[in-house]
């Protein structure tokens, strides 16, 4: 039996993915499912997708949507949710991509470095 271990500032990536989660649940809309996956890709590699079934992202935007200020269609808030994110991600030596699902809908895609321990 393993045990993943992720060495991280517990608030920071809480908030990361508290965002992510209430990001999905905004934006995809109502009666919108939202999924959390995670695997272990390499043994020093955890990965986390956070998808949903709502409209996704322009093709245009989604390479915008982790800089600052930025808002897809004029979209409520600051534009600082998503680059406060990726940032919080790549302090813990992660990286976050975006992209839209075939089947309809975004995904958030999640590499995080950890270590996997025996019990």
């Amino acid at each position: 039996n393993e045990s993943i271990i992720i060495q991280s500032r517990g608030e920071l990536l809480l908030r990361a993915f508290d965002n992510l989660i209430r990001n999905a649940l905004h934006h995809a809309g109502r009666g919108c499912h939202i999924e959390i996956s995670v695997h272990q890709e390499l043994p020093e590699l955890l990965v986390i997708d956070i998808t949903d079934n709502g409209p996704g992202i322009t093709e245009k935007d989604l390479g915008s949507i982790f800089e600052p200020f930025f808002r897809s269609n004029n979209n409520p808030g600051n534009g600082l949710g998503l680059a406060i994110t990726k940032r919080a991600i790549e302090a813990h030596g992660g990286t976050i991509t975006a992209y839209n699902r075939t089947t309809g809908g975004l995904c958030m895609h999640v590499k995080l470095p950890c270590m996997a321990q025996l019990s």
